[in-house]
This record gives C-alpha cells, sequence and structure tokens, in this order.
C-alpha cells in the first residue's frame, strides 16, 4: 500500500466517521481485486523465484513480506511488458487465479494472499481506521455481475459480438465493455456484482459510497448508471468520490514499476521529522499529523506532501493542533479552577465564543456534503 491508498482509506474512513457522529448506522466494508491479470504478473515471477518449492516462502522473514510482494509484482508486469512469451505465461497463470486447480499455484496462491490481507489490515489499523465488517473480493462478484448483465439485455446493455457494452456516453461516462467477447467478466460487471452483494447483505441502505482515485470517476458514473437502470430501487444511492492525486517531487507513483512511497516508509520518515522537532512520536501521533494532511485539501483536489510543513508547530497542521491540544491540557492539569462557561465575558473573550458557535454549523456542513476539510479549515 503507498500514500495514495492511504489517502482514500482516511477519507473513506472519516466519511464514515462524520456519517456514524449524524446518528446513521454505518457498515465498513472493503473491496479487493483477488484474481486477474495483476495476480498473474505476481506468480509468474513468484513461481520462478521459488521454483517448485514452496518452503522457500516460509524463509521470507515476515516484516520483509510486503517487500518482497512488491518485488514480485515489478518483476511480472515488467516481463509483461517486454516479453511476449512471458505475458502468454502470465495470462495462462491470470486464468489459473479463477479456477486454483493446481496444486502448487494453490498453495502459494492461498499463502500470498493471506500476506496481503494481513498487510493491509495492519497498515489500514496503523493509519487509525475503524476496522471494517466484511470484505469483499472480486472471485465472489463475477457470476451475479455477469448474470444480471444477461438478464438486462437488451433493456440496458448491448450485446455485439459476443460482448456485452453498456453506452455509458449517454450518461456522463464513456461506452464501457462489461462481459467480454470471451464470456469472462471485465469490471464492470464486477463492480456490479459487488453493488448486488452489498444490497443484498444490507437491504436497508439508504447510501452506497465507495472513493477512488479521479482517473476512475468516469468509469464509475457508467457503473453506477448501468446499475440503477438495473436495479431501479438503488436509484440515487449510490455515489462515488474521486479523490486526487498524492504529489511526490518525482511525478505520479505507479505501483506497476516501483515508484511508489509505501506507507511504512512514510511513518518513518514522520518518526524522523517529529523527533527532529523534539516531539514524541507514537503510531498515533503520527497517524493524527498523517490523518489532518489528507482531509484538510477539499477531495478532488492533488495533496501536495511535505513531511516537514505536515509537522510543523505552526501553521494548519495536525501536528500544530496535537500540541495546542496539549498545551490546553496541561494549562487544564495546573489550574486550580473548575471547567465552566463564564459568566462574565471581557472583550478579548467574544471572538472566541463566537467561534465556538459556529462549530456545530461546520460539523453539519461535512456531514450533509461528506467532505471532511471544512472542519479542519
Amino acid at each position: 500500500m503507498h500514500i495514495g491508498h492511504a489517502l482514500n482509506a482516511i477519507l473513506a474512513d472519516t466519511m464514515a466517521n462524520l456519517l456514524a457522529v449524524d446518528g446513521a448506522t454505518v457498515h465498513r466494508v472493503s473491496y479487493h481485486g483477488d484474481v486477474g491479470t495483476h495476480v498473474g504478473k505476481s506468480m509468474w515471477a513468484i513461481l520462478r523465484e521459488i521454483d517448485g518449492d514452496v518452503n522457500k516462502l516460509n524463509e521470507i522473514p515476515a516484516d520483509k513480506r510486503n517487500e518482497f510482494m512488491s518485488r514480485m509484482y515489478v518483476e511480472g508486469a515488467r516481463a509483461a511488458k517486454e516479453s511476449p512469451e512471458a505475458k502468454a505465461e502470465i495470462d495462462e497463470l491470470a486464468k489459473q487465479s479463477f479456477v486454483l486447480d493446481d496444486p502448487l499455484y494453490k498453495q502459494v496462491y492461498e499463502i500470498c494472499k493471506t500476506w496481503s490481507f494481513d498487510e493491509i489490515d495492519a497498515n489500514v489499523e496503523r493509519l487509525g481506521n475503524v476496522p471494517i465488517e466484511r470484505r469483499y473480493v472480486e472471485s465472489e462478484t463475477e457470476e451475479p455481475g455477469k448474470a444480471l448483465i444477461k438478464e438486462k439485455t437488451p433493456e440496458v446493455f448491448t450485446k455485439s459480438d459476443g460482448a456485452y457494452i453498456f453506452n455509458g456516453s449517454k450518461y456522463g461516462a464513456f461506452d464501457n465493455v462489461f462481459i467480454g467477447s470471451h464470456g469472462n467478466g471485465l469490471y464492470g460487471a464486477h463492480d456490479m456484482g459487488l453493488i448486488q452483494l452489498k444490497y443484498k447483505d444490507y437491504p436497508n441502505l439508504d447510501l452506497s459510497i465507495t472513493v477512488n482515485g479521479e482517473e476512475q470517476a468516469a468509469y464509475f458514473r457508467g457503473v453506477i448508471a448501468a446499475s440503477e437502470l438495473s436495479i431501479p430501487a438503488l436509484k440515487g444511492k449510490l455515489f462515488n468520490y474521486a479523490t486526487g492525486l498524492v504529489k511526490l517531487t518525482t511525478g505520479k507513483m505507479s505501483s506497476r514499476t516501483g515508484e511508489v512511497v509505501t506507507i511504512g516508509w512514510l511513518f518513518d520518515e514522520f518518526k524522523k521529522a517529529i523527533e527532529n522537532a523534539g516531539g514524541e512520536p507514537t503510531d498515533d501521533v503520527i497517524a493524527g499529523a498523517l490523518r489532518y494532511q489528507f482531509l484538510k485539501v477539499k477531495i478532488g483536489g492533488d495533496v501536495i506532501f511535505d513531511i516537514n510543513d505536515a509537522v510543523s508547530l505552526t501553521g494548519n497542521t495536525g501536528s500544530y493542533l496535537q500540541y495546542a491540544h496539549a498545551r490546553a491540557r496541561g494549562i487544564l492539569a495546573k489550574s486550580d479552577k473548575e471547567i465552566a462557561f463564564p459568566t462574565e465575558l471581557f472583550d478579548e473573550d467574544k471572538m472566541l465564543v463566537r467561534k465556538l458557535s459556529k462549530y456545530v454549523d461546520v460539523v453539519d456542513r461535512a456531514k450533509e456534503s461528506l467532505e471532511p476539510h471544512h472542519i479542519c479549515t
């Protein structure tokens, strides 16, 4: 997981917090790709690395597994791009992720899938998120997605040369193939399957909200339009929030080339910066500073990340708020006065009281729009 994943995870979690504070019953779920081309790329490199001996995976220390998995994916992605022979092998290994009928493949796949979810869960907990209650995976979404698409053809979808197409250009998206001519469900079919699974598990849902990167915004407009036409009961209940990029001086990150800033690296760098500023950087302190840096930016805007700025004890930073809070607590601890609303207001108090009185309105605005930046501002 890189800092782009951190942005989406933190933003979604905070939206859920806002809804929960407003009195809603909130169900936090996540969705993961456990089949397909990316699995084929990883498995191609992993199987070559272990050379038929699954016990070699047991030799990898727990704290090195994520690094190993990342390196394997990068090697597989590079091979798929550079070698037609490797790409053909990767395509076959991708198909195997759907059936798992090769004993060695299945054994390696299950081990590495467990590693992946362990790493994701640890990272999300470290970021300070409330735990999810349900994890959906792509392998369980294909069949319900394909069945619904075929059922709604030609009413919603168009069949052409064996492929099922949604004319998303009529709905602010783009025309997109949901089932390929080979009969396999593509991303659109899987996401429609996911929507059905969520609706089945939570039949009383009023809102189903997803958070994704901006490059998927048009795609999700199409998926939502197709889903609402196929399941009219969901009309007006499906929302996708598109986040901007987390920008680095080296440009856009790519998990395909390995040019990413991982969450673990980010915590290490925050720790150094906070220590240099004279602070005591526990994971909670780091997560607070990190979350604020993301949440103060309006959804859809790019986050320009500078770690030293993010831990500054002046300006609009999470570290400044933590520092101000600690100072205020320190003053209260040393005072023999009881905390009470003042019976007499002096001129210097009035501005503060006016500001405090606006807080509820600002929180309400953030809840209604699901935009945490209003509170930060």
